[in-house]
């Protein structure tokens, strides 16, 4: 097995500063309005009734208090003490509070999402810290376009958390202790199958993912099926994986789909083990005659892409299909300025002329238009991207003033625990 091919990044974009950017979940559409109201006063209530009311001193206290506001609300105990951690939560995080207020583009339940991805002792023990989360949130729900798309729940948490990984304890430290030996389970269905399970690394985990997937696909199998015959049989696959890393940036972490940012251990074991190092800067503007892309420009789009296009939709772009906004029989290039990343569901709905879009080349942005006259805009997130280029370099100045030590995985709560979650929707 070979084990990766290392693609480094292209120099920083400069993005403009457009007066009238906002998201689409702000624009003038009547209903956009209505549901900005929504959570607008949905915020204010709970900001409201988390500065006024006092911490509960007790489990007992906790208990009349949630009581007393559930009868109110008719809301259960855990969204009302998941709802004023967020506000808690939001004092150290002023920056992105002043754009959840001013713009009123931020629910609660999304709140709640990133909120969770926060209670652990690397957020709350180290000052820079809540600062590095907080301007990494003001870059991702700060928009810089007209009818930008806003950034899914499950991008906003893998980005969160792929930041807290990488102020986490240095190879060598606590750290073993902390996560503890790779784990094996065996569980027995009752439909008498069984569910193997094991926990890895996320390079080894890359790794076995990515031989699954190719011996699956070269034998016309399932992926389970693929596992049992890599290790039943004697089955020889040759592998590459493309990893990036950033090369004018000191300890840059590296970066692979669908993992996003290792940690600094399995960083230095992936790129130690990598057999090819490439370059891709200028792979930008290269293209070829052939319909498929050069495997240099299918990593470039890749890597600026991150994941499918259409705005919400989180397939890795690994996995995905390479579109040509203008097609290839009509004169169009292949190259990154003609090429997106679509998965086969969305490929296939542009394909069809459901729904089109116009790509801006240079900054990777892609202007969808649908057919009832509406359109919005959707930012590239991979690892090429301007954003994240021009991210990774902030990240990495605060990061090296950072003392990594290691703490319990999750952080004490206010309230009491042992609650347990109530029914949905609850």
């Amino acid at each position: 097995m070979h084990p990766g091919v290392t693609t480094m990044s292209t120099p920083t974009f400069t993005q403009l500063d457009i007066a009238n950017a906002y998201f689409s979940v702000n624009s003038d559409d009547v209903f956009a309005r209505q549901q900005t109201a929504i959570r607008r006063a949905e915020f204010d209530m709970w900001e409201e009734i988390y500065f006024t009311s006092a911490t509960p001193a007790s489990e007992n206290d906790w208990e009349e208090y949630a009581a007393s506001l559930r009868a109110k609300l008719g809301v259960g105990k855990k969204m009302i003490g998941d709802n004023l951690l967020v506000m808690e939560t939001l004092e150290v995080l002023p920056g992105f509070r002043e754009l959840v207020v001013e713009l009123g583009h931020v629910d609660l339940y999304t709140l709640r999402q990133i909120i969770t991805t926060t209670t652990c002792d690397t957020f709350w023990d180290f000052e820079q810290v809540p600062g590095l989360v907080d301007e990494l949130l003001g870059d991702l729900y700060c928009p810089t376009r007209p009818n930008q798309s806003l950034p899914s729940v499950r991008t906003v948490k893998k980005k969160i958390t792929e930041l807290l990984r990488n102020v986490t304890p240095e190879e060598g430290e606590e750290e073993e202790t902390e996560t503890g030996p790779p784990g094996h389970w065996v569980e027995e269905n009752a439909n008498g199958t069984c569910t193997v399970s094991s926990t890895w690394d996320a390079w080894t985990t890359a790794k076995i993912e990515a031989l699954i997937r190719k011996c699956a696909t070269e034998n016309n199998i399932s992926f389970a099926a693929a596992h049992a015959l890599l290790i039943l049989e004697d089955t020889q696959l040759s592998l590459v994986l493309n990893m990036y890393q950033a090369s004018d940036v000191a300890d840059a972490p590296v970066w692979m789909s669908p993992f996003g940012d290792f940690n600094s251990t399995d960083s230095a074991r992936a790129a130690a083990e990598a057999t090819q190092v490439r370059d891709l800067s200028g792979a930008q503007d290269e293209a070829t005659d052939s319909y498929r892309p050069t495997s240099r420009i299918k990593a470039y789009v890749e890597g600026r892409d991150g994941t499918c296009r259409f705005p919400g939709c989180t397939r890795p772009a690994m996995y995905t299909d390479k579109d040509h906004r203008v097609d290839h029989a009509d004169g169009g290039p292949t190259s990154p300025h003609n090429l997106i990343s679509l998965c086969r569901h969305h490929h296939n709905k542009k394909t069809d002329g459901s729904i089109g879009y116009l790509l801006d080349g240079y900054s990777g942005a892609v202007y969808w238009l649908y057919k009832d006259g509406t359109w919005e805009v959707d930012e590239p997130t991979g690892p090429l991207s301007p954003k994240k280029a021009n991210w990774l370099v902030t990240f990495n100045d605060i990061t090296q003033q950072l003392k990594r030590t290691p703490g319990p995985k999750r952080r004490p709560v206010t309230f009491p625990p042992g609650m347990d979650p109530d029914h949905p929707p609850f």
